[in-house]
């Protein structure tokens, strides 16, 4: 049987650890490959050398979170699909993303 993600690439855009690796766990279970970066920064590295479907990010991370991380894909034209996982309970972040 084949997965559901299979052929898929996704980013995992986030500095916990622990929460990056059990998505990359998960994610790679259903047949995606995964790259991942520990902030915005290294994330927008990756953009010039992957073809990507899908972006996971956090909102909070050192060097460059994820809102400004967004804005940078915003401003390039980039059009891949972002999904933001966060903990904030900050509505104002949520929306501004």
């Amino acid at each position: 049987m084949e997965k559901p993600l299979a052929s898929k690439k996704i980013l995992i855009v986030e500095d916990e650890i622990v929460f990056r690796s059990v998505l990359t766990g998960y994610l790679s279970s259903l047949g995606a490959s995964i790259y991942q970066a520990v902030n915005g920064r290294e994330a927008l590295g990756l953009l010039d050398l992957h073809s990507l479907d899908l972006i996971l990010c956090d909102i909070s991370m050192p060097e460059m979170g994820g809102i400004e991380f967004v804005e940078c894909l915003s401003i390039q034209s980039i059009t891949i699909p972002v999904l933001i996982i966060s903990a904030t309970n900050k509505m104002t972040d949520i929306a501004q993303v």
